[in-house]
């Protein structure tokens, strides 16, 4: 299936560290499984408003310079996008209640 055909229903974000080139990962509370930041694309909202939207909820990052990186469909005619973006230098998450811890990975 062509990926323009796809209903775009959930986005993440690999932020990565320029420093080492670690990326984020945090523990959702919901099912305690290791995961990107992200989450769902609301009514009315594009991927890119909702990618914004997640970052700054889940762990407090303001994205700036998204690049979508991947594109895949879990279920037919369902799309999740992967986007990437460098954080601050320094830049420690501060979660909120979706999620139980956050690390570093290589």
């Amino acid at each position: 299936m062509n990926c323009n055909q796809l209903q775009i229903k959930r986005v993440f974000t690999l932020a990565v560290r320029p420093e080492d080139g670690k990326f984020l990962s945090i523990l959702r509370a919901d099912d305690e499984t290791w995961g990107l930041p992200g989450g769902k694309v609301e009514n009315e909202e594009t991927p890119l408003d909702a990618i914004v939207r997640e970052n700054r909820e889940e762990v407090d990052l303001h994205v700036e310079d998204l690049v979508e990186a991947y594109t895949f469909s879990p279920v037919e005619n369902i799309g999740c996008i992967v986007y990437t973006c460098l954080v601050p230098q320094g830049f420690i998450p501060k979660l909120n209640r979706e999620s139980l811890a956050y690390k570093w990975t290589t």
